[in-house]
């Protein structure tokens, strides 16, 4: 470098002391030249090793600048990137301690409340302690992180990296286990459905193995329990359900509640009804109808409605079991006048071992002798000690073992004891209904499977050729009675009813099908018998037995008659819904069935009303209402409501109407759906036959109210109908009543008391309600 650049520069202490050796050594290298010591030669060789060794010093300068400068820029990119991971995971670690404590405040509350329960359940103040062993928290993962006395701090880059992967690893992991939760529970819903209840439960248990916090799973699996009648276990997984929604999920008080926490009061009220705990179902389900919307609350208060009927029969045999346990106590001790005057019960028992011994093939016992015993039994049953003590002793298994050889007389031996809601379950339980409906599919039996016999019961509807028309049978004079005796004159055949024969006779299949509603009065045999009956072709062989005509050889009409209204009976409460596909299957046929035998000329007021009770349910599917009006059902409906009116005024007129015009009425209703059953509800003389029935005293809720679904639908097409409302003075009055009434029940929906509907299921199964859309 120049002296000038040298100077101006601000060098280093090196380069100078560098600068100034290099002078000396250009002096002292002149002066050896003037006075030949220095080789010419020699110098120059030495300057271009000395160049060379400048230029690679100059250069291992420069490379080593080039690396510190790369260096550098890697830093700052590092730390720029640093920086954005910090700022990223800042808010990520801060929701991951928010979350922590949210948990920790829950998992707190949980343990204060199980504490609670295990010392009420030390004190004897409840059934058991469902609480023990219970852990809804798995061991929190995020302990060690946030614990101490300075949870989640950073104290260097090293630490902060090792956390946000931690948090990954934590997260990814949770995001596994609810999908093999999810994977198992699916599984688990899959067999629920083919009615593999072990391995649903088997797959619901590894689900909550894999993800304890998912309350649908535990109401799954206490919907399995119930079906395997494991109703403890039942009760515990309903419990925990609940208790996740109000400590974990914390949506307890949501309105509209979520629906599996519905589900879990419900199921949780059907397995402490099946224990026994007929208090705290009724408290869960009031708890359920408070916080269902209102197509759900129905459902509830229909369980409402089984659950007192329940508790009531359950109060009802307790007394009737302390009364039966003196009378055998007082017999086994020979107190002085204890069968003096009273049916004996123990007499009952003896019966029924006597007809188990004459059920073995090498008992000599006499026919005559059966009977007798039969005969005995079946005057023992009226009294309600006895029937109990022939379940005790189990006699409904024995009986029902009896029906393929003794039809007629095991049936009505089983169907006053079925008159018990206990019974009923108990008749399900042993076989009952699937002997029934095996035996009537042998003894109904299509044309085409008959053969000829003596017995045979042909409808003469093959002899007869030609077209042939529904005949109605108007209503004669004011003094006509309600009468199930059959009109004289030869019979007539009706459309569209299948033609079938009945091998057995008909005294036979009525005490069969008389049973089986019975039976189906309670909710859990009537699901069951739905689902049997499809499998065994039953619904068929009803319409092919709605199509006979003639009674057996032998057998009088009357026989005939009450087997066709068994018919139409069972029909009634098979179809309610009428969502069954085997039932879908039979829409146009079982239509005509059922209304052309409601509109024979021959069929009694019994028969009748049986088939106006099945057209009621049948009509609540729409697909069932299209055939039904085809088939000339509001025709048959609207004859049977002026039979009714033509009572009105009469001594036991309210009885008629009370007993007749409920299901036919609601079967007008939801006929009315389709326009051509509005228009025969749209008549003037729709006023005078049933606005009487709104002023009348006594009338029942359930009365009032179909013959007011009826009126207002009636009322908006015809204006006349509306005159004659309001030119009765009393109807205004009993309208205002009745809103007011109606106001007040809705605004205490867990108040609402079901026995009004219950009342209506006794002769439709609630399927026959106030119309598909409330009218």
């Amino acid at each position: 470098r120049s002296m000038a650049t040298m100077l101006d520069s601000p060098g280093d202490d090196e380069e100078f002391a560098e600068f100034m050796a290099r002078v000396d050594e250009v002096s002292a290298t002149i002066s050896g030249l003037k006075d030949g010591t220095v080789d010419a030669h020699a110098l120059l060789a030495a300057d271009a090793e000395r160049d060379a060794a400048e230029a690679q010093r100059k250069a291992k300068k420069a490379a080593a600048a080039e690396a510190a400068r790369r260096k550098a820029e890697e830093l700052r990119l590092a730390a720029e990137r640093r920086e954005r991971l910090r700022e990223e995971k800042r808010d990520e670690l801060e929701a991951l301690k928010q979350d922590y404590y949210l948990r920790k405040a829950k998992r707190e509350r949980w343990e204060a409340y199980r504490a609670e329960q295990q010392a009420r359940a030390a004190s004897g103040k409840c059934f058991t302690d469902y609480y023990r062993g219970w852990d809804l928290f798995e061991e929190d993962p995020d302990e060690d992180l946030f614990s101490g006395d300075n949870p989640a701090a950073v104290q260097d880059q090293a630490a902060f990296d090792a956390m946000a992967k931690d948090v990954e690893e934590r997260t990814a992991k949770r995001k596994a286990e609810v999908a093999a939760a999810a994977k198992e529970k699916e599984h688990g819903n899959a067999a629920f459905k083919a009615c593999q209840y072990g391995e649903a439960l088997a797959a619901y248990t590894r689900a909550i193995e894999h993800h304890r916090g998912d309350k649908s799973i535990y109401t799954n699996r206490a919907l399995t329990h119930i079906k395997l009648r494991n109703f403890l276990s039942a009760v515990e997984d309903a419990s925990r359900a609940i208790e996740i929604s109000t400590f974990l999920d914390e949506d307890a008080a949501r309105r509209p509640p979520p629906p599996t926490l519905l589900k879990a009061y419900v199921r949780r009220a059907t397995a402490r009804t099946e224990l026994g705990q007929y208090t705290e179902a009724e408290s869960d389900l009031r708890i359920a109808g408070e916080m269902a919307p209102e197509k759900e609350r129905v459902e509830v208060l229909k369980q409402l409605a089984a659950l007192r009927a329940e508790a009531e029969a359950s109060r009802r045999e307790a007394e009737v079991s302390n009364d039966l346990a003196a009378d055998l106590a007082a017999v086994s001790i020979g107190a002085e006048g204890a069968a003096v005057g009273k049916v004996d019960p123990a007499r009952v028992r003896d019966i029924l071992e006597a007809l188990q011994k004459a059920a073995s093939p090498a008992d000599n016992t006499s026919a005559e002798e059966k009977d007798q015993l039969l005969n005995e039994l079946k005057a023992l049953l009226a009294s309600p000690k006895c029937r109990l003590c022939l379940r005790q002793a189990g006699g409904i298994a024995l009986l029902v073992k009896m029906l393929p050889a003794r039809p007629v007389e095991a049936a009505g031996l089983l169907l006053q004891v079925c008159m018990e809601r206990r019974a009923q379950l108990e008749f399900y339980e042993s076989g009952g209904t699937t002997a029934v409906l095996r035996y009537l599919k042998l003894s109904i039996l299509p044309e085409q499977e008959g053969r000829q016999g003596p017995n045979e019961m042909r409808s003469p509807a093959t002899q007869v050729a030609g077209p042939r028309r529904i005949q109605i049978e108007e209503v004669g004079s004011d003094d006509e009675e309600l009468s199930g005796e059959a009109q004289p004159g030869p019979a007539r055949p009706f459309v569209g009813a299948p033609v079938g024969v009945m091998p057995h006779g008909a005294k036979a299949v009525a005490a069969q099908l008389s049973l089986l509603a019975t039976a189906c009065r309670h909710a859990r045999v009537l699901e069951a018998v739905q689902r049997a009956a499809a499998s065994e072709d039953s619904y068929n062989r009803l319409v092919c037995l709605l199509g006979v005509e003639s009674p057996p050889i032998g057998e009088a009409r009357a026989q005939l008659d009450e087997t066709h209204a068994a018919a139409a009976n069972i029909l009634g409460q098979l179809a309610c819904g009428g969502k069954s596909k085997a039932l879908l299957g039979l829409a146009p046929s079982l239509s005509k069935a059922v209304v052309g035998r409601m509109a024979s000329p021959t069929a009694p007021i019994d028969v009748r009303f049986a088939c106006a009770t099945a057209i009621g349910n049948l009509s609540t599917s729409a697909a069932f209402r299209t055939e039904l009006i085809k088939a000339g059902a509001t025709t048959s409906l609207l004859v049977l409501v002026r039979h009714v009116g033509a009572h009105a005024g009469k001594p036991q007129g309210l009885g008629v109407a009370e007993a007749l015009l409920p299901n036919t009425l609601a079967g007008l209703n939801n006929l009315s759906l389709i326009a051509d059953g509005m228009a025969t509800i749209s008549v003037p003389e729709m006023g005078p036959l049933l606005v009487p029935w709104l002023v009348e005293p006594s009338a029942s809720r359930l009365l009032l109210r179909r013959v007011l679904a009826v009126l207002a639908k009636g009322a908006n097409r015809c204006s006349e109908i509306v005159t004659h409302i309001l030119g009765e003075k009393k109807v205004v009055v009993v309208l205002t009543k009745l809103v007011e009434a109606e106001l007040a029940r809705s605004e205490t929906p867990s108040q609402m008391d079901p026995s009004a509907k219950s009342r209506g299921n006794e002769q439709d199964c609630g399927g026959a309600g106030d119309g598909s859309d409330g009218g």
